[in-house]
């Protein structure tokens, strides 16, 4: 009787020792899972930023286009408006100086 006990105490034992190796197991197990799981959610996350930072980064460079093309659209008219300025200035200059050669010679 004495031995019966022993060797089913020796058989808990036993079992507990099983049951502590599997949940240990399973632990590890879950564990490994989750820091898969945690590094997909990272990947993912980066990814979705730097296409996130990408798309916001071509929409402000094409609004800077845009800018930039009004900006040239508007220089390009100033330095129109520039030119004939200078061809209305030289134009009256040229008649001015023929006015002058043309009365000075008149008078003589």
């Amino acid at each position: 009787m004495a031995f019966e006990i022993v060797k089913q105490i020796t058989q808990i034992e036993e079992e507990g020792d099983r049951l502590i190796k599997e949940a240990q197991n399973n632990a590890l197990e879950i564990q490994k899972r989750a820091k898969e799981e945690a590094k997909q959610i990272i990947d993912r996350a980066k990814s979705e930023a730097e296409n996130y930072y990408n798309s916001v980064i071509q929409k402000y460079e094409k609004d800077a286009q845009k800018d930039v093309q009004a900006i040239l659209n508007e220089n390009d008219k100033v330095i129109k408006e520039l030119n004939e300025i200078s061809k209305d200035r030289l134009n009256k200059a040229v008649n001015l100086v023929i006015e002058r050669i043309v009365n000075s010679h008149g008078n003589s």
